[in-house]
């Protein structure tokens, strides 16, 4: 608390009126709030609508990028894991046995992740 404001309300306290000074810097605070709330957009500057709308095309835009290579590198890695096993029940023998076991150990280590029973693997 500054000390002009603890002076004005020792001096209102002393004169039995109430405190009503307001702070500018608080004065966008909801009641009851911890944090600051934004200010208004009717007090924001030409432009404000428009950069938000092409921030928000970008972000978007981003993220289906994103989740565009996640698929494409999901897709290989499993096609990956599928060739890997087929290889292996073809020049070693592998039966049913051991590509459940893959699976249930794959689930085990990535629980997050689907596409590992032992059907899709």
């Amino acid at each position: 608390m500054a000390v002009k404001t603890k002076i004005a309300k020792a001096r209102a306290a002393a004169n039995g009126k109430p405190v009503l000074q307001k702070s500018a810097r608080h004065e966008h605070l909801r009641k009851g709030a911890s944090v600051a709330a934004p200010p208004r957009l009717s007090e924001m500057p030409a432009g404000h609508a428009a950069v938000l709308a092409r921030l928000k095309q970008r972000i978007a835009a981003a993220q289906n990028r994103a989740a565009l290579a996640v698929n494409r590198h999901l897709i290989a890695l499993y096609w990956e894991v599928g060739a890997s096993i087929v290889e292996r029940q073809t020049k070693a023998g592998w039966g049913n046995s051991v590509v459940e076991r893959l699976a249930h150990d794959l689930r085990q280590a990535f629980p997050r992740l689907e596409g590992f029973s032992p059907r899709n693997i």
